[in-house]
């Protein structure tokens, strides 16, 4: 999922897109093959630092059963919250992030 900030980073603090998921995930999982579509809702909303992401996520799944080792369904339910930061201003190109002494999260 990929989804164009600009005019989000260009309103106030404060403005929203919501978004529906339906679609195959583009992610392997290890333990668990992903049977179906990927479906929830995404929500973005400017920051003053950002954009915060909040998403609710399902997708069926297989997975061995731990006690008689043959294939079962369940459904994979993911929740997450993010904030993302623009390395650079949107109108004028001049570099916002990271500050001078300051380090990228690698995660």
């Amino acid at each position: 999922m990929r989804y164009n900030v600009a005019e989000l980073l260009k309103g106030p603090s404060g403005g929203a897109r919501q978004y529906q998921v339906d679609e195959e995930p583009g992610f392997e999982l290890s333990g668990a093959r992903i049977v179906g579509p990927l479906q929830g809702q995404v929500q973005l909303m400017r920051t003053d630092r950002g954009v915060e992401v909040v998403a609710d996520l399902s997708a069926p799944a297989e997975v061995e059963c731990a006690r008689c080792l043959k294939p079962a369904e369940t459904e994979l339910s993911i929740h997450m919250e993010d904030e993302y930061r623009p390395s650079v201003d949107i109108r004028t190109g001049f570099r916002l992030w990271p500050d001078p002494g300051e380090t990228l999260d690698e995660e």
